[in-house]
């Protein structure tokens, strides 16, 4: 088996999803395991190995773990010693927690990607942990940048990764959200500020990825003394220090989940 995924949710799933789409392991060569009969099936259907125990995927030689953390040492028990590649897709548990489980013979590679690698417009965050050639890390980056783009960090910045992009989609969604509530508040139908409003968060999104800084592109849209004038005054009070306070929180509970 080339590679075993433990755990298909919402971000394993992403994963698996984004290298089966690019081509990178042949389906009948991938081993899935997940709790989940729904999960086992949608990945059985596209050609994978889907199991209900963890110990059909011992052996593999990349096993990608996709799984909350304070499960680590169950599932480390279950598959086994390894001197495989181990691709973590965990937040908080350090590389050395994973390098001891698996019975301190392995590589290991810490990764965080976000949802949007299911769309192969993800980003992930990547860092070598022990045991873990620059042959890994060079092979690690190549899988996640078929899902999008990859940013190469010293682990101890990868909380802050996770922060960033790895919950950053939600921060995004949970701001369309609010525009869609206010201009509902404004008297529009809830199916015109869906419309509008995702249009328009979907539009700068990509307007962002042509190469312009976003203050660059702020800026063309500003009028002095215009529409968008008052309102950035009002965004200006507020959100800057908000930000920080967001990925702040972030971080600090993706350490916290590590300690547990």
């Amino acid at each position: 088996m080339e590679l075993a995924v433990v755990g298909v949710g919402n971000m394993g799933g992403a994963v698996l999803s984004g290298v089966l789409d690019a081509g990178l392991v042949a389906p009948d060569q991938v081993g899935v395991v997940d709790l989940d009969p729904k999960r086992r099936d949608t990945f059985a259907r596209r050609g994978c190995q889907a199991f209900a125990e963890l110990r059909s995927l011992s052996g593999a030689k990349t096993t990608i773990l996709a799984v909350k953390p304070w499960l680590v040492q169950e599932v480390a028990t279950a598959l086994g010693p390894t001197d495989g590649l181990v691709v973590s897709v965990m937040a908080g548990v350090k590389a050395s927690v994973l390098h001891e489980s698996f019975g301190g013979g392995g590589r290991v590679i810490r990764t965080m990607p976000n949802t949007p690698c299911l769309l192969r417009q993800g980003v992930t965050g990547v860092a070598a942990g022990p045991g873990a050639t620059r042959h890994d890390l060079d092979a690690v980056a190549s899988m996640f940048r078929e899902l999008g783009a990859v940013v190469e960090v010293d682990e101890s910045l990868l909380d802050a990764v996770t922060a960033v992009s790895g919950s950053g989609p939600a921060w995004f969604f949970r701001f369309v959200e609010a525009l869609e509530s206010a201009a509902i508040e404004l008297g529009l139908s809830p199916d015109d500020a869906a419309t509008l409003v995702r249009a328009t968060a979907a539009g700068a999104g990509q307007m962002m990825l042509g190469g312009d800084s976003p203050s660059v592109l702020r800026e063309r849209v500003t009028t002095p003394n215009g529409t968008t004038a008052a309102g950035l005054e009002v965004f200006d009070k507020v959100i800057d220090s908000m930000a920080k306070e967001v990925l702040t929180a972030a971080r600090d509970r993706g350490a916290e989940l590590g300690r547990q």
